[in-house]
C-alpha cells in the first residue's frame, strides 16, 4: 500500500476530503497513491507535516516515520537556541555537539528544555542579585 494512502486513512480522511486539506483534485491524490503522480516538494513537506513524519517515510525511503538527526553542528543548532539563552550556553561550557546527542539520547523535549532555562537563568539572577 502506498504510504499516502496508509496515512490518510490512518487519519480517517477519504480521498475527496484529503484532497480538500491540500486544496487539490480527488484524482491528484488518487494519482498519488497509486504511483501514477508524484507530489511536488512543496506539496511533500506539507504532507509530511500535516502527518509528522519525514519526506523519506513518505517516499518509502525509510520505515521510520520521523527519524532524528545523530548529530548537530553548532551552525545548525546555534539559530535553534533562543537569542537569550546562547550567551547562557556559551557561559556554562556547554557544547553544541555533545548537548544535541545528550538530548537525544535522554529524550529531552525543547520546549522543557527552553523552560529549564528559563527557570535557571531567573534563580541565577536571583542570587546574582543577593
Amino acid at each position: 500500500m502506498n504510504r499516502i494512502a496508509m496515512l490518510r486513512k490512518e487519519k480517517g480522511l477519504s480521498q475527496s476530503e484529503f484532497a480538500e486539506v491540500f486544496q487539490v483534485t480527488q484524482q491528484t491524490i488518487s494519482a498519488y497513491e497509486k504511483g501514477k503522480r508524484d507530489p511536488d516538494s512543496n506539496t511533500l513537506r506539507k504532507m509530511a507535516d500535516y502527518f509528522d513524519v519525514s519526506i523519506d517515510y513518505l517516499l518509502c525511503r525509510t520505515n521510520d516515520r520521523n527519524p532524528s538527526k545523530q548529530t548537530y553542528s553548532k551552525e545548525e543548532l546555534t539559530p535553534l537556541v533562543p537569542e537569550e539563552y546562547r550567551e547562557l550556553f556559551a557561559s556554562q561550557n556547554i557544547k553544541y555537539i555533545e548537548f544535541a546527542k545528550k538530548m537525544k539520547k535522554e529524550e529531552i523535549d525543547p520546549d522543557d528544555l527552553i523552560e529549564g532555562l528559563k527557570i535557571y537563568i531567573e534563580v541565577k539572577k536571583k542570587y546574582k542579585n543577593k
